[in-house]
C-alpha cells in the first residue's frame, strides 16, 4: 500500500517533535530534507501549514489534489475533542483525511523521552474505541479506514486490535527485531551495533540483506498464519468478523467482563461488523 501520511504526533513523542543527529545527516539526506550536511535535521511540533482544523483540513486536501493515493494523518489520542471535530467535518461536508493511523501509547523508539513514551496518550485500545465509536457516532465509519499500531507483535495482539474496532495492523518493532535489532538505544548516536539504524557505512556491513530478508519474510508469513489460529480458534473466517463481543477483559478473580460491555459500541450501531470495524 502506498500512501501519504501527515504525522501530527505518535505516541513515543507526543507534543516533542523529533530530530535527526548531525552526525546521521549525510549529504543524500542535506539534499531530500535541504539542511546542511552534519547539522541537525529537526521535527518541530509545530508546522507552518496548519496550527487549527481549517488548515489542517485545507493541507490535507492540497496534498489529495497532488498525489493519486491514499492521504492520512498520523496520532495518539489526547483530547478527543480533536477526533470529534475530525469525524464531525467529514459528517458536515465530506471533508477529512482517507484514513486515520492511530499510535497507543504503547508505542515508540528506543530513543524517546521515558515522561512522553511512560506517560502521555490513550492506551491503543482506548484510542481505537475513542476514534471509531466517534465517527460511528457521526454516521461516517465508513468513510475512513483506522490503522491500529501499538506494540503488536503476534496474532493474538493482531486480533486483540482488530476486535477492538480497526481496519488494519501497523507493526514495526517487531518487524526491527526480525531485522536484526536488539534494542541497544544507540539509533540516535549513527552506533547501531547491528547495522539497522545506521548511516555509517562499516556498521552497515552486519545487516546482510541475503539473510535478513528471508527472516523479515517468515515473520510476516508467521504472524499472518498466527492471527488466522487465532481467527478459527473463535470459529470465524476472517479477522474482519472479529468484535469486541469476542473479547474478555480480565479485571480480578471472577471479574471477566466483556470488551463490548468495557467498551460499548454507540447505542445506534448496526448489526454487520463494518458499521463498527
Amino acid at each position: 500500500m502506498r500512501a501519504i501520511e501527515v504525522k501530527l504526533r505518535q505516541g513515543a513523542k507526543s507534543g516533542k517533535g523529533g530530530i535527526i543527529p548531525g552526525a546521521k545527516v549525510t549529504p543524500e539526506i542535506a539534499a531530500i530534507r535541504s539542511v546542511p550536511v552534519g547539522g541537525p535535521s529537526l521535527q518541530p511540533n509545530r508546522f507552518a501549514e496548519y496550527d487549527d482544523m481549517a488548515s489542517l483540513l485545507a493541507f490535507i486536501e492540497r496534498i489529495q489534489a497532488t498525489v493519486p493515493v491514499p492521504v492520512g494523518v498520523k496520532i495518539v489520542v489526547g483530547d478527543p475533542a480533536f477526533v470529534d471535530a475530525l469525524a464531525a467535518e467529514r459528517a458536515r461536508s465530506g471533508r477529512g483525511p482517507d484514513y486515520i493511523s492511530v499510535d497507543g501509547a504503547e508505542g515508540g523508539t528506543g530513543v524517546a523521552l521515558p515522561s512522553l513514551s511512560d506517560h502521555m496518550g490513550l492506551s491503543l485500545a482506548d484510542a481505537i474505541v475513542a476514534i471509531g465509536n466517534t465517527y460511528h457516532r457521526h454516521g461516517v465509519r465508513d468513510h475512513v479506514t483506522i490503522i491500529g499500531a501499538g506494540r503488536v507483535a503476534n496474532g493474538a495482539e493482531a486480533a486483540f486490535v482488530l476486535a477492538m474496532g480497526v481496519d488494519l495492523v501497523n507493526v514495526a518493532r517487531a518487524f526491527l527485531f526480525s531485522l536484526g535489532c536488539i534494542q541497544a538505544l544507540r539509533c540516535h548516536t549513527n552506533e547501531c551495533p547491528t547495522g539497522v539504524a545506521t548511516q555509517s557505512a562499516w556498521r552497515q556491513r552486519g545487516l546482510v540483506l541475503e539473510e535478513k530478508r528471508s527472516r523479515v519474510a517468515n515473520y510476516a508469513r508467521a504472524l499472518q498464519e498466527d492471527l488466522m489460529v487465532v481467527v478459527r480458534s473463535y470459529g470465524l473466517r476472517s479477522p474482519a468478523e472479529l468484535r469486541r463481543d469476542h473479547l474478555e477483559i480480565v479485571e480480578g478473580v471472577g471479574q471477566r467482563p466483556r470488551a463490548s460491555w468495557v467498551y460499548p459500541y454507540p447505542a445506534e450501531e448496526g448489526v454487520t461488523m463494518r458499521d463498527v470495524a
